[in-house]
């Protein structure tokens, strides 16, 4: 078996793969490359903030001389509105010196905290986007984390931690599917005739044909687009730091949909280092890949044309993305499509759920849903290919 496994690996030396592998290159570079531009170009403007801070001391100013005058003329409400403007001005203009001064990731995460605490208090600073109470909370819980292990994670470029908690989401599942269905819809459908001939001729069973054929496509999906993910993850571990690694991820995060509104659950998401969450994000992928080559397998059964094949194998694809990433992303029957689960990072930490406004999109129905599609295009293939007639 191990033989017949090896002869089938040599066969996917071809152009066709070299073309594959280049433009999974090609593609995921220039992902790679526009994430580490738009993290390094976060960077503050000091003119900019040195102008914010001239305005807000203008503000307090302003504010201050407001109070001045309704005190001096008695007016309570006009003394209360003053005092309310004045004091958030004040803490306006704190803002913004903080944000000068936050030259360390240690003072930013500071920052980070106190604008998120300040918005839970009701108010509106400035560097908030969101004001969705329990994403604050959920946030909140990260960064205070951060504080107490004292281990935060380098938030001014693309580390390697940030690579695989983005590249999933960055790098569309769909371009991925696409390229793997492209490198394995024809692994059985190139063959027919001769090849199979010669195989019948020799003490082999169908199913041990088959099977090889299955297991040979599945490693050489896994190979070729998880060894390059581990090459850019290298790559940026030692140009922009790998995260630090023992950095907490949060991990695990529940919601509950309040009429398509996703709110997350207060304290349900957990806290795992770097290290597992990379592990974890990898054997995901992993499986993930091998679930869209045995799809692509059993297409290359079913079909006997290559170009056949691998069209209706990029359809197939095509389909199953838009099932259940657009029509279904609300209702029950999308946790039993495989493609919902592409987004491996944002499975894992719960922001799948989130952005699919999905309760279902949890690692365990991933989990289960990726196993029971590989067995059952595995278990289809055998039963096809035994029943085929492969003279033909």
């Amino acid at each position: 078996m191990i033989t017949l496994i090896g002869i089938e690996l040599k066969k996917y030396f071809r152009i066709k793969t070299l073309v594959v592998i280049a433009i999974f290159i090609l593609l995921s570079t220039l992902f790679t490359l526009n994430g580490n531009r738009i993290t390094n170009g976060a960077v503050r403007n000091i003119r900019d903030l040195n102008y914010a801070i001239k305005l807000s001391e203008e503000g307090v100013k302003q504010w201050s001389e407001e109070l001045a005058i309704a005190e001096k003329k008695g007016n309570a409400a006009d003394i209360n509105i003053a005092k309310d403007n004045l004091k958030s001005a004040q803490e306006t203009l704190d803002i913004w010196t903080m944000e000068k001064e936050a030259t360390t990731k240690e003072k930013r995460l500071d920052l980070k905290i106190k604008r998120f605490e300040m918005s839970l208090d009701g108010k509106k600073p400035v560097g908030v986007t969101s004001f969705n109470r329990t994403n604050l909370i959920k946030n909140l819980e990260q960064y205070k984390q951060y504080k107490s292990t004292q281990v935060i994670p380098d938030d001014d470029k693309l580390t390697s931690l940030t690579f695989v908690q983005k590249f999933p989401l960055n790098f569309n599942a769909l371009y991925l599917s696409i390229l793997i269905i492209v490198l394995t819809a024809n692994a059985l459908s190139s063959e027919r005739g001769s090849t199979l001939v010669g195989y019948m001729a020799l003490p082999l069973t169908k199913g041990k044909v088959i099977l090889a054929k299955f297991i040979a496509t599945i490693i050489v999906s896994v190979v070729i687009f998880t060894l390059y993910e581990v090459i850019l993850f290298t790559i940026l571990g030692f140009t922009n730091g790998f995260g630090p690694l023992n950095t907490s991820v949060a991990v695990g995060a529940q919601y509950i949909n309040n009429n398509g509104s996703m709110l997350y659950k207060e304290g349900t998401q957990l806290f795992i280092s770097g290290y597992k969450f990379v592990a974890l994000a990898t054997a995901y992928q992993t499986l993930y890949i091998a679930c869209v080559a045995s799809v692509g397998f059993l297409v290359s059964v079913l079909f006997k044309k290559s170009t056949t094949s691998v069209s209706i194998g990029v359809g197939i694809m095509l389909i199953i993305y838009t099932l259940s990433n657009s029509i279904v992303p609300q209702k029950a029957m999308a946790k039993y499509i495989f493609s919902s689960y592409g987004d491996v990072s944002g499975m894992l930490t719960g922001a799948l759920q989130e952005n699919m406004k999905n309760i279902n999109l949890i690692p365990n129905n991933g989990l289960i849903t990726m196993v029971v599609t590989i067995a059952v295009c595995f278990l289809t293939a055998y039963m096809v290919f035994k029943a085929q007639e492969i003279y033909n």
